[in-house]
């Protein structure tokens, strides 16, 4: 009886280990983070924020969209990712790479990665690109050490007043309600 309670005690330990590590965990403790300082620095009145949205693709697919904020200002469409270390990349480099002391680990740029949801979001909702905005957060102690574009943010409290630098209206309040209504037709949390 003690050993299977000692053996329950260690798969427990090593269950909460990984879970801990977990870079899906991770990436929803990130997105966590961001829709609550989101829904506290945006304006309800001005700004529809929605996490956690699937939108079909012209492709026939569909893709996961983190955060989409709806405004006459644009659709931002958020891509989060929480992440420690020093971040390499470009904005036309496939892939982006994290250092954490010796240790290296490669991952798709998110930059890339958001051209999908923003081109999903322009199919799904019927804009123009110019009024979709492609905008990618780093959450947690990540910090960039190649220069990175405009639309890459360092920080969620930086998030909110990076979108409310766009002032010029790009969406008429008719064209809102219909991308409100269309919005209603997919699943989000």
């Amino acid at each position: 009886m003690e050993v299977l309670v000692v053996v329950s005690v260690v798969a427990l330990l090593w269950a909460a280990g990984w879970v801990s590590r977990s870079s899906w965990l991770k990436g929803k403790v990130g997105e966590r983070q961001v829709s609550r300082t989101l829904k506290r620095k945006l304006k309800k009145k001005d700004y529809l924020i929605i996490n956690d949205i699937v939108l079909p693709t012209r492709e026939h697919g569909t893709t996961q969209i983190d955060h989409l904020i709806v405004s006459r200002f644009g659709v931002f469409v958020v891509e989060t990712k929480n992440m420690s270390g020093w971040i390499f990349g470009s904005e036309r480099s496939p892939e982006w790479t994290q250092v954490i002391y010796s240790w290296k680990s490669r991952f798709q740029n998110p930059l890339r990665q958001n051209y999908k949801h923003v081109k999903a979001v322009e199919y799904s909702l019927k804009l123009s690109p110019t009024q979709v905005h492609s905008v990618v957060v780093f959450v947690g102690t990540g910090e960039a050490r190649t220069e990175m574009p405009d639309n890459v943010i360092w920080g969620k409290r930086v998030l909110p007043f990076y979108i409310k630098t766009f002032l010029k209206e790009v969406i008429l309040e008719e064209e809102l309600a219909d991308v409100r209504d269309r919005l209603q037709g997919f699943s989000h949390k």
